[in-house]
């Protein structure tokens, strides 16, 4: 008989959805909060606390073999575009052409030796913008962990808003390892980049790791933001369900790469724009 009903106690506690699912949050909450405070609140590298996010291993041992294969390609660039300007005839169209390729091999020279400092550089600014944030809001960004281990359990609209509001919190952390990856790689291949941008052929390519890296970079400052406007709904809030507004605001934080990925893509249309009608204007001014 007590065979019996502890087999049945144990069905019974198999098919408890709402204390399975408070075991499973209370045991990975932990996991969670470590890869949020990892990677979410700095630009850094994860192995070593306090170091600049340029001495991440990759970095250190990639980016030197693509800055060497790019200064030999910059090299081959110059010869090729000086023999192509010797070779075609002298007009107004090669002087230029002459004149723009000459800047962009000074910049491109510049940035694929000073590709790893600058990064870093502009990696502190956007460091400093999310200590900004996290200094106006007293560090108060995301919710309490402590809550989703609490005896109230996972029962009704409030165990399902815990529920949503952790999920979206594992997906954020996983979101933002992702784009640590992605900072790692469009690091490494800077160098590249900047030879990218001498061609004009090539130039495009150059503009676009322009604009993954920048909305990579500055979509962790914006999410802080976002985060920290929820969360302070969320404390002023007289809503009977918790963290509701908290879980809306981590709903907008999964908007933001899309929206500045959108804004870069429209500011570069409008600077090539621009700049095709300022060499419109140019050619028609040679003519006159």
């Amino acid at each position: 008989m007590s065979d019996l009903l502890g087999a049945i106690d144990a069905i019974r506690q198999a098919l408890d959805f709402g204390a399975n699912v408070g075991w499973f949050v209370a045991h990975n909450v932990q996991m969670v909060s470590e890869a949020l405070h990892a990677f979410i609140f700095r630009t850094a590298n994860p192995a070593a606390p306090g170091a600049a996010f340029t001495s991440v291993g990759p970095i250190q041992a990639f980016t030197p073999l693509v800055q060497i294969a790019s200064d030999g390609a910059l090299t081959a660039v110059i010869t090729y575009g000086s023999y192509r300007i010797m070779w075609g005839r002298t007009t107004a169209r090669s002087q230029l052409v002459l004149r723009v390729l000459l800047p962009r091999v000074l910049l491109a020279a510049l940035l694929i030796n000073f590709a790893v400092p600058l990064v870093q550089a502009a990696v502190d600014a956007s460091n400093a913008l999310s200590d900004s944030v996290g200094l106006a809001t007293h560090h108060q960004i995301v919710a309490d962990f402590r809550d989703f281990s609490g005896d109230a359990g996972f029962a009704g609209f409030q165990g399902i808003t815990m529920l949503v509001l952790f999920a979206s919190y594992a997906v954020l952390a996983f979101a933002y390892v992702i784009r640590f990856a992605l900072l790692v790689v469009l690091t490494i291949l800077a160098p590249a980049a900047a030879l990218l941008f001498v061609m004009p052929e090539t130039h495009h390519y150059a503009k676009e790791w322009g604009s993954l890296f920048i909305s990579a970079l500055l979509m962790q400052p914006l999410q802080l933001l976002v985060l920290a406007v929820g969360f302070a709904l969320d404390s002023y809030s007289m809503l009977p369900v918790r963290h509701l507004f908290a879980l809306a605001a981590v709903f907008i934080t999964f908007k933001v790469p899309g929206a500045l990925h959108s804004a870069s893509l429209a500011g570069s249309k409008a600077a090539g724009m621009a700049r095709r009608q300022i060499t419109h204007a140019a050619h028609a001014a040679m003519k006159a």
